[in-house]
């Protein structure tokens, strides 16, 4: 049996579209074909489509042919704009049509419409999926003798099956009815009303959400055009929707792939061909992504942001600042972030930051248990929002570490490469590059006994510079190992978190972010937050006390600078000492200019980001064993 126009179009649309609303309408690429073809469900990651074959038969007149239609999967490439049509589903009848099958992922079973009984009718079918294979199809309970029934489709929850039929009960044609999910199966079929049906057809009936889309050819339409009919107690009056969903030909709407996005099939371009319907977002213009692991930019990675329906929508590469522009992201928009091209480690403690069109970071993202990040921007995030603060659960207490990578001689190893340092049970701390000569500078460490580094160079060598002296690492399978501390050496702190620390006697520390302005003993607003890091340091280690030293640039005369800097180290102990901190456990020291950090002194001139790293605050543990 052959099915008509009427039975067996097929049609997509959208969930809440508001008037004047603005959508875009593209045709889906890949199915190309000279007969129809029409989408007609979700199945995991494939789509379901029913396409139309041509049939060969030979009899005592010759060869003749009829059009017949089968159920197929198609697969998305890097969007639903374009599908590839894979292999056909392996129940298809050989001489009637299958078609307008829906999935239901609650009972692992398709529901379609076959004529396949050979009755003369359309009825509904049924096979569950095992995980494998199809089982074999099963005629449905709700079909009735002698009348058709088709186009099932069961609701988001499961809770529903609505379908088409011309039966009794109904206004003369084909009306849509529903069955209730039962214990064991599903209740009799229930007419939809007035509000719903007319005398002519209603067909093909979906939902999304609380409203039921489907597709009549009743007075006042172009042939067959898409209604929607929305629920609150009960069913509203259903109305024709606007264009560009409906043409002046056959528009048929069947799956939302979510509320933005819909397939249709139209026959507005000479017969049923698939196209995709998006309503326009607002773009994000003039935003950069930021990636970067423990303070380190993440150069190279590949980022692929994907929508909620797992298309690609941006792909690109940090640059060697560890950014990338975002180019067709949109607002309001949940996206799936992908990283390749840096080692898992890295990417678990990555933080991506997003910065507007301002510069200003108004969001951060951190992996989830997957590795995967999840990103969205509301419209607050736009220019204008707040700005995110900077992560102030940092350590003050830190060390700067840095080597050389070499095979044979010194500076054999080129500048790009990454190292990274982990602890010695594998946890990544901070990832680097090499600059020229195979160099290498780590920031912002935590304090441990020893660091194992590893590197995509291929380097056998590795030294690391302790001010004037160079300490060669001994070179084992897979990496370096560069025991700062021995067993007798290290010392066990807790650091203001209560993690654990190792610092050798009298190590000196540079308590970053102190800094004066010129001629000030102002102790500022960073100042202070650092200095009440340092005391919740000395209450988590009561057995400690420490020398905290203050130091000036070179500019103004030499005494005034030692008064000056004493001035700064007494005014930081007292600081501390209202932050409960008992006295005798500090000891204030000004050193004046006499241990600068860099050659600006009075024979140089200096730019003032050079002279502000000599005027700083530096403490020495004292270990009372």
């Amino acid at each position: 049996m052959k099915l008509s126009r009427v039975t067996w179009a097929v049609f997509v649309l959208l969930s809440g579209m508001v008037r004047g609303q603005e959508l875009s309408i593209q045709k889906v690429a890949g199915l190309e074909t000279d007969r129809n073809i029409m989408i007609t469900g979700i199945f995991g990651d494939k789509v379901i489509a029913s396409r139309q074959w041509e049939l060969h038969k030979f009899t005592d007149r010759g060869r003749e042919s009829e059009q017949t239609y089968h159920l197929a999967f198609a697969q998305k490439t890097d969007s639903y704009a374009e599908l590839s049509l894979l292999e056909d589903f392996t129940f298809n009848s050989a001489s009637y049509d299958d078609g307008s099958a829906n999935y239901c992922e609650l009972d692992s079973t398709l529901y379609f419409s076959s004529a396949r009984s050979g009755n003369g009718e359309i009825e509904l079918y049924s096979s569950k999926w095992n995980g494998y294979e199809w089982k074999t199809p099963i005629r449905m309970e709700q079909n009735m003798e002698g009348h058709s029934s088709a186009h099932p489709w069961i609701t988001q929850d499961g809770s529903m099956l609505i379908f088409s039929s011309d039966r009794p009960g109904g206004m003369g044609k084909m009306d849509l009815w529903f069955c209730n999910r039962i214990q064991g199966g599903w209740s009799k079929a229930v007419w939809m009303g007035g509000e719903v049906n007319s005398t002519e057809n209603e067909l093909f009936p979906t939902s999304f959400n609380q409203d039921i889309y489907f597709s009549s050819n009743r007075m006042g339409t172009e042939g067959l055009d898409i209604f929607v009919a929305r629920k609150s107690d009960q069913w509203k009056l259903a109305t024709r929707m606007e264009a560009p969903v409906n043409s002046s030909a056959d528009d048929l709407l069947l799956l939302h792939l979510n509320k933005e996005t819909v397939f249709l099939t139209s026959s507005r371009g000479g017969k049923d061909e698939v196209y995709l319907l998006r309503t326009e977002q607002e773009v994000i213009e003039g935003y950069t992504v930021w990636m970067e692991c423990l303070g380190t930019p993440v150069i190279g990675a590949d980022i692929a942001f994907l929508n909620e329906l797992q298309e690609e929508v941006l792909r690109d590469s940090t640059n060697i600042d560890g950014m990338l522009e975002l180019v067709g992201v949109a607002f309001s928009q949940n996206y799936t972030v992908k990283i390749q091209g840096v080692p898992e480690k890295v990417v678990s403690r990555s933080v991506i930051y997003v910065r507007n069109s301002e510069g200003k970071i108004v969001k951060e993202f951190r992996p989830g248990k997957n590795g995967l990040f999840y990103f969205e921007l509301l419209m607050g995030d736009r220019p204008g929002g707040p700005e995110l603060l900077e992560n102030p659960d940092e350590s003050i207490l830190s060390l700067d570490v840095q080597g050389q990578l070499f095979n044979k001689t010194k500076g054999d190893i080129g500048e790009g490469e990454v190292v990274y340092v982990t602890d010695s049970v594998g946890n990544l701390l901070a990832m680097t590059y090499t600059s020229r000569e195979g160099m290498f500078r780590f920031e912002e460490l935590r304090p441990l006994k020893d660091y194992h580094f590893k590197s995509t160079a291929e380097a056998t060598r590795m030294v690391i510079f302790d001010g004037d002296t160079e300490i060669e690492v001994g070179h084992m399978e897979g990496g370096f190992t560069y025991e700062k501390l021995s067993e007798e050496e290290a010392i066990r702190l807790l650091d203001e978190f209560r993690n654990p620390i190792f610092i050798g006697k009298d190590e000196v520390f540079i308590i970053r972010n102190i800094y004066y302005e010129f001629d000030s003993v102002r102790i500022n607003q960073v100042a202070q937050s650092q200095l009440k890091h340092l005391a919740a340091i000395l209450r988590n280690n009561p057995e400690i006390g420490i020398e905290l030293s203050s130091h000036t640039d070179s500019r103004g005369e030499v005494g005034y600078n030692m008064e000056l800097s004493q001035k700064r180290a007494s005014g930081a102990a007292d600081f501390l000492v209202k932050e409960g901190i008992s006295r005798p456990r500090i000891i204030a020291r000004g050193y004046g200019e006499s241990q600068l950090l860099n050659a600006c002194d009075d024979s140089m001139e200096c730019e003032e980001e050079l002279h502000a790293l000599n005027r700083r605050t530096e403490i020495r543990i004292l270990y009372n064993d």
